[in-house]
């Protein structure tokens, strides 16, 4: 578990080198989009909420 997060931290940081380095080569810097907010997902009622309404 602890090598796969050392693993995934090392990956990172290289796409993040990465980038860098393409950006100063290009000069550029890439407007970041934003991911549209998913509408958040409702919890179904439990059957005993339902019988407390009903009552």
């Amino acid at each position: 578990m602890l090598l796969k997060r050392i693993i995934s931290k090392k990956k990172r940081q290289l796409k993040k080198q990465a980038k860098k380095e393409l950006y100063d080569l290009i000069g550029v810097k890439p407007i970041k989009v934003k991911n549209p907010l998913k509408p958040k997902r409702r919890r179904k009622p439990s059957l005993k909420r339902t019988v407390k309404k009903l009552f």
